[in-house]
Order: C-alpha cells, then structure tokens, then sequence
C-alpha cells in the first residue's frame, strides 16, 4: 500500500451547497465583479502601450495585460466549473439514477458513453503558462516599482543576495515546464479510452481500447490501480483552515505492452489493446458528495521514464467503472 498528496478529479460542488438565492446572488456578483477588474486591468495595460510615451510604459502595459489577462482566465474558469459544468453533471446523474436504478456507473456521463478521453496533459499546460506569466508578471511589477530598494537590500546583506536569484530563477523553470508540457501536447494531443466492459466486475477482466496520436510506437506500461481518495483540515498560522487531499494506493496490477503490439488505426495514431484482471474483495468505484471514496484508475505511460533523448514521453490515465456483480445486478 501507497500513498500520495492529490486533488481529487471530482469533489462536491460548492455550488449546490444550501444557501438561498440571495447568498447564491452575492457570489455570482463576486465573481462577476473580480471579472470585471481583471478585464479593466488587461484593457489598461492594451491603451497603456499603443499610447505609450515611453518604452517604460510599454512595459508596464504589458505587464498590466498579463496579470489582468491570467486573472480573468482563472475567475472565469472557476465561474464556469462551479456555476455552469457541476450543476449540468449533478443534474444529468440525477436524471440517469432515474432511468437506470442499480446502475450507477450511468450516472457518469463518459461512462454511459463508454468513451473516456484524457486532457490532463491540456490542463497541466494551461496551468503551467498561467502560474508562469503570472508569476513573472507580479516579479517584473515589484521591480519595477522597489528595484532600486531591492538592490540596495542585497548590496547590505548577503542572505538576500542568495535568496532573491530564487524568485525569477522559479519563474524560469515555470516557464520552460511549460514549454515542455506545452510540447507533450502537440505530440501527442487527447487520448480516448473506449470502455468494452461497462462496468468492469470484480474477479473478472476489464477490456478496452485506448487511441492516441503517437508518431513513433514505443513499448507502454499498464497499470489498474484502486485509489482511496481522503483529506485532513490543516489550520495555518493565520487561523484559516484548508483541506489536505492524500490519494492511497490500495491495489494495483501492472503489464507492459511492448511496440510491437500496439494497432495502427491510420497514419500516426495507434490503437492500445487494454486487457486487465479485477481482484475481488475490494471496494467499487464511488465517490461522495465531499470527494472521498474510492475511485479505479488505469494508467497508460511510457515504459522510458527518463527524458534522456530529448524527446516528450507519453502518458494517460483514465477513471474507470469498477464494481461487485453481487450488488449490481
């Protein structure tokens, strides 16, 4: 058994919590508001350089454009997941327990498509060139404003000297993570499980298809792990308490599947022939309201863990519906 700190993929949905319209309203004009801002702060720093007097206006300007753009893409996507995304998949749950009563895999839109696509990659990038910019914007906006006052610091204690490098150094290596996750992406793009066996039941085998783009086959490893999602409240020393999510690994069962294996669909994109046996006596998949539970994951990942010629290497991991026949019936 192993663990690890993780978010969990699905959580409860702050959303849907019991509150009354007017506090629902309250937190729409929030976000609206913070919205508001940030769009205002990227349309200055646009006016600020097509009327710059000054290249140290320019600056300024795109600065102001980078922190103002990377807030308002961040407000809005937390608007749109808690307001528009979760309540459209508790509602569509909801419907489907309905129609589909001692079934609950139907619940799970993907699953009931038995279509499972994997974009992990694509919100890592995102994320990764949104951290970056912002990171680097907020550096160049304290220099800008204390550079002076930060050198003479430096010039009079030598812990400062070795302790500011840190911060842009940081920003560096945000920013090349980025390009390389950025890289990874346009290798290989989005890869989509196609579920033969929904559910997958305890003691017997799941089987599926995962396709992705993949210039040049190479040798994979498989692996169907069992994760109990849980989390313990941490209070800071500012008395605000934030939850610490820990992903244990329960069970897991690993096969390779070498190159030679893997299905040309057409040029550049390859079949992956997935073919796993389920224990028994373990957990099915569900998650509750508050995102713990157990969920079961496969994982499809390059065999080369080192990036030692260079090039991105693979990897996918798909949520899975795993279940107990004697319950499900």
């Amino acid at each position: 058994m192993s663990s690890k700190s993780s978010k969990p993929a699905t959580g409860s949905d702050p959303a849907q919590d019991k509150r009354g319209p007017m506090a629902t309203a309250a937190v729409h004009i929030l976000f609206a508001a913070l919205m508001y801002l940030s769009v205002m702060v990227a349309l200055g720093g646009i006016n600020s350089i097509r009327h710059a007097p000054s290249e140290k206006s320019i600056t300024a300007g795109v600065v102001a454009l980078a922190v103002g753009g990377v807030f308002a893409c961040v407000i809005g996507a937390i608007w749109y997941l808690l307001f528009f995304i979760e309540p459209r998949r508790q509602a569509y749950a909801a419907r489907m327990a309905g129609l589909h009563p001692g079934a609950p895999w139907m619940q799970n839109e993907m699953w009931a498509r038995r279509t499972v696509t994997d974009r992990a990659n694509l919100g890592l990038t995102i994320f990764l060139w949104l951290w970056s910019l912002g990171w680097c914007a907020g550096l160049w906006l304290i220099w800008n404003a204390n550079g002076h006052r930060i050198l003479a610091s430096a010039r009079d204690s030598w812990i400062e000297t070795l302790i500011a490098p840190l911060f842009p150094i940081a920003g560096l290596l945000g920013i090349l993570a980025a390009i390389g996750a950025t890289r990874i992406w346009f290798r290989y793009g989005p890869s989509t499980l196609r579920i033969d066996t929904l559910p997958g039941y305890m003691g017997e085998t799941f089987r599926g298809v995962v396709t992705v783009r993949m210039p040049e086959p190479v040798s994979l490893e498989i692996e169907l792990a069992c994760e109990r999602l849980s989390y313990r409240n941490s209070i800071d020393g500012k008395g605000l308490s934030r939850k610490i999510w820990k992903t244990t690994t329960v069970w897991s069962h690993t096969a390779r599947i070498e190159a030679g294996d893997l299905m040309p669909v057409r040029k550049g994109v390859v079949s992956i022939p997935i073919a796993v046996p389920l224990p028994r006596g373990y957990t099915p998949s569900g998650l509750g309201a508050d995102g713990t539970g157990v969920q079961w994951v496969l994982y499809v990942r390059d065999v080369r863990r080192a990036d030692v010629d260079g090039r991105r290497r693979y990897a996918a991991q798909f949520p899975i519906p795993v279940f107990d026949r004697k319950h499900n019936r």
